[in-house]
């Protein structure tokens, strides 16, 4: 069970915010059940090679993408909470009550996007996961990071977007060393637009200033 957190709620800003902060309470479930309710089996902990069978390493995949767990329009009402960011061992995800929970997990959560932000290129950053991760907008794939260390950097095109509106968000996160998680950077939906009236840019002409000739029928 995840840690007692409060309800989720989307996240949003207003019209003239340049950014909306992500970090705050996720829905979180693991990926630990298959299809036919049976219990994952992830085989040895910190495996070594030829420890795991076929059957090992398709549990250890986790069956959420083909549950839809990525999905724009699933209900995770009944999923539990954890705070986003933070390692969910620390938050009581254990595999024995003990150790954090190795295996597969996902995270969802909504943005409201304001509708100033319309045909605008935004900038999605969603932290380090830990050990790897896949990122879904609107339910689909967006980035993929196979090995620990990069944070989710992604850039979103305007008709990828639904501007003044709800957005969804899911993320895959697989670890099997240590504590796991969406563990730490920075969590935020920005508008990188670079002409749009927040930036400080107004229409007209613009000045160029060379430091060296140039040729000639360059003008």
């Amino acid at each position: 069970l995840a840690a007692s957190v409060a309800e989720p709620q989307p996240f949003g800003g207003e019209d003239t915010a340049p950014a909306i902060s992500l970090a705050g309470t996720w829905r979180f479930r693991q990926d630990n059940v298959r299809p036919d309710g049976s219990p994952s089996d992830f085989g040895p902990l910190y495996a070594k090679p030829g420890q795991l069978t076929e059957a090992h390493q398709r549990d250890r995949k986790g069956y959420g993408l083909e549950l839809g767990f990525h999905g724009d329009k699933l209900d995770d009402s009944a999923w539990g909470t954890l705070q986003v960011p933070g390692a969910w061992g620390a938050q009581g995800i254990r595999r024995d009550g003990k150790s954090p929970y190795h295996g597969p997990a996902w995270y969802r959560q909504q943005v409201r996007v304001p509708a100033a932000w319309q045909g605008r290129p935004l900038q999605l950053r969603l932290g380090q996961p830990n050990q790897r991760g896949v990122a879904y907008w609107n339910g689909e794939e967006v980035a993929r990071i196979d090995a620990w260390g990069p944070h989710f950097l992604i850039p979103l095109r305007p008709e990828q977007v639904r501007a003044g509106a709800i957005n969804t968000l899911a993320v895959f996160v697989s670890n099997f060393y240590e504590d796991g998680g969406l563990t730490g950077g920075e969590f935020s939906l920005a508008s990188v637009g670079p002409f749009g009236p927040d930036a400080g840019f107004q229409p007209g002409k613009l000045a160029l200033a060379v430091d060296r000739d140039l040729p000639p029928d360059i003008l």
